[in-house]
């Protein structure tokens, strides 16, 4: 994936940076090939009976687990923030990474009425709907972030088994058009385009009985990305707008290099920084460790 690696208005720079997850393949490289290069979160096994890579949000975390889920990994180093991470609520968040590159599909679940909301089930929905019925959720609303094929191509098929209605902002209905484009890229089928049930807009609530999650219009990385917040468990859903020490890429059609910056300082660093941060790929970071030393955009 190419990152917006620039000062607002610069030429964007390519593929140099640990979250470059959706690069298309050049003329002639394997889609093997494109795959091995991609970076791989660690996956950790959480509660007994969790798949790797899935995390509840009431399974409890101590900074100690932030340390070892980075050791090994050159560069990483534990940031005071991170304590954040350990300060998780009673909401059900199950973080599956599904498809090829490892899209953070996330299952927002509330424990009394069992009620959900799924956001970017890109692919793997046999996998997604395990997990539906281990908490006995019924889904309410699919939220797609943005109408990249990772994020978006398993929505028609997760709809027509849980009929709930997909959630999505008109300026990416463009991009939800010309999947085959984007399925061309990775050489993969082409998945069906879900359409929009029910158009976003800034300042929109979902609800999943008493969870209540804003909606943020963060452009950039596309013309409709979307960011979710949910104040009472201080949890933002990013899409590929803000990543752990990087940003979304903004060479792609409809990308903005001035936006992404726009919404990222203009929106989500007014956020609290204890804000855990879920991006659409990799590692869960905060606002204020990002804030303080993401490279790309500083607060």
């Amino acid at each position: 994936m190419h990152l917006a690696n620039e000062a607002p208005g610069a030429r964007d720079q390519r593929s140099q940076n640990r979250g470059d997850y959706k690069r298309p393949p050049r003329p002639g490289q394997s889609i093997a090939r494109l795959a091995a290069s991609f970076p791989r979160q660690r996956l950790r096994r959480g509660n007994e009976g969790e798949l790797p890579g899935q995390r509840s949000s009431h399974q409890r975390y101590r900074a100690k687990d932030v340390e070892e889920s980075h050791e090994n990994i050159e560069g990483w180093h534990v940031h005071p923030h991170d304590e954040a991470l350990a300060k998780l609520g009673a909401m059900i968040h199950e973080i599956l990474p599904v498809g090829l590159l490892a899209c953070n599909c996330s299952i927002i679940g509330d424990e009394a009425s069992r009620e959900a909301i799924v956001i970017d089930p890109g692919d793997d929905i046999s996998e997604i709907v395990a997990i539906l019925k281990r908490h006995g959720l019924t889904v309410k609303t699919i939220v797609i972030t943005h109408a990249h094929i990772d994020h978006i191509g398993g929505a028609a098929k997760l709809r027509a088994l849980t009929g709930a209605p997909v959630y999505m902002h008109e300026d990416d209905a463009v991009l939800a058009e010309n999947l085959a484009m984007q399925a061309g890229w990775l050489g993969v089928p082409t998945p069906e385009n879900p359409g929009i049930d029910k158009a976003a807009k800034e300042g929109d609530l979902l609800r999943a009985g008493s969870i209540e999650a804003q909606v943020l219009h963060t452009p950039g990385h596309t013309p409709g990305s979307l960011s979710l917040f949910i104040p009472a468990e201080k949890k933002l859903i990013a899409g590929d707008t803000l990543f752990r020490g990087s940003v979304g890429r903004t060479d792609l059609p409809g990308g903005d290099s001035r936006m992404i910056a726009a919404s990222i300082q203009g929106k989500l660093y007014q956020l609290p920084d204890d804000t855990v941060v879920t991006p659409g790929h990799g590692e869960e970071t905060t606002i204020g460790r990002e804030k303080k030393t993401n490279p790309f955009v500083r607060g």
